[in-house]
């Protein structure tokens, strides 16, 4: 029958406006409900933990998402998104907001096809484009691969091993049977086909995620601490991981409002691409593809020399000279930082999800290149 109606609608993560109005139905008709994001000025809601995931705007205009749970520091560096929102958890964890567009999230990925992973039934419907910055450009890596293309850099996909290393094959359950927050799988019976479909959902949720709000947090400082209990603090020190241990130690800081991984390599090329349309240091605006291939200029290399500081307590502080080899606690310097994210460059190889060959995940270093 014809009759007027109170509507309510209620969401269940994230600040909302809802327009809600009296809306005339029948049995065929569909009354559409507009949903409007609440912005929060970041300056307002610094130092206080959401409850719950928030549109916010800088003093810029620029619009980032912060989730539930986490604080925005009262520090007025930390707070402008094309310089680097950001972060933290009650733990002190720091992460910084990565702006990607639909257009360069599109640009990074390939949908035209179906491939099947190596020694698997598991197939993938998107999967990335991969980048070398060179002196000049970003051009699209030479070696790029589909998953189950076992010559080249790809992902998502399995590595499966064939000398009695560390491989997919033999650990799978590493990653299956262990507390990990966010298996997307059923765990009865781990197998290297499950493995493979959690990297496959794992992917597809991250590019989801990435549509879905414009970006993505990645960790301020090196991860740290154990694989049982992790770090992202600053003066943090790592130590030698596995691969296996460090993926699940980053799927511990999923909460509520965020899912934690390990990072992608599509995002580590979303990162550089950033830094390089918007790194400010020294007054200027944007870091050259040069600059970025090289990192000569900002990172922890043989070749670089720069004051460190060991702790927060430290204020004597020691120099790293040049020509030698050291490794320093994450965080320790701002030289090494870049839009507010530290050690990017150097330091400690970096993991990432993409895959190499039969036998080893693809580790970002000297010149941030493969």
């Amino acid at each position: 029958t014809m009759g007027e109606y109170n509507i309510k609608l209620q969401v269940k993560k994230g600040s909302y406006n809802i327009e809600t109005y009296k809306a005339s139905v029948d049995d065929t008709t569909e009354s559409e409900y507009k949903i409007v994001n609440v912005t929060n000025k970041v300056y307002e809601i610094a130092g206080t933990e959401l409850e719950e995931t928030a549109f916010v705007e800088d003093i810029n205009g620029d619009t980032a998402w912060v989730p539930g749970g986490y604080i925005i520091p009262q520090i007025e560096d930390e707070q402008e998104i094309k310089s680097g929102l950001v972060i933290k958890d009650s733990d002190e964890n720091e992460w910084v907001w990565v702006p990607v567009s639909k257009s360069e999230l599109t640009n990074n990925m390939i949908t035209s096809a179906s491939a099947t992973l190596c020694d698997s039934s598991t197939t993938a419907n998107k999967y990335s484009k991969l980048w070398n910055f060179t002196s000049t450009e970003r051009a699209l890596y030479s070696f790029l691969g589909t998953p189950g293309q076992t010559s080249k850099f790809r992902e998502p996909d399995v590595v499966i091993g064939n000398d009695g290393g560390l491989y997919d094959a033999s650990y799978y359950s590493t990653i299956l049977s262990t507390n990990t927050k966010n298996l997307t799988v059923d765990i009865t019976t781990p197998s290297l086909n499950l493995l493979a479909q959690q990297f496959v959902n794992d992917y597809n949720n991250m590019i989801k995620s990435i549509e879905n709000y414009g970006g993505f947090y990645i960790g301020r400082y090196e991860l740290s601490g154990s694989s049982s209990s992790p770090k992202v603090v600053r003066y943090g020190t790592s130590g030698s991981i596995s691969w296996y241990d460090s993926y699940v130690a980053c799927s511990k800081f999923t909460n509520n409002d965020a899912i934690g991984t390990m990072i992608w390599g599509t995002q580590w090329d979303a990162t550089l691409e950033w830094l390089a349309q918007s790194y400010i240091k020294d007054n200027t605006t944007g870091k050259s593809y040069g600059e970025i291939a090289s990192s000569s200029s900002w990172g922890n290399y043989i070749d670089s020399t720069f004051t460190y500081y060991a702790s927060s307590t430290d204020t004597t502080g020691s120099t790293k000279a040049k020509d030698t080899w050291e490794q320093v606690p994450t965080g320790s310097t701002e030289y090494t930082k870049a839009n507010n994210i530290y050690d990017l460059a150097g330091n400690c190889v970096e993991w990432t999800q993409e895959a190499y060959d039969t036998s080893s995940r693809v580790l970002r270093r000297r010149q941030l290149r493969r």
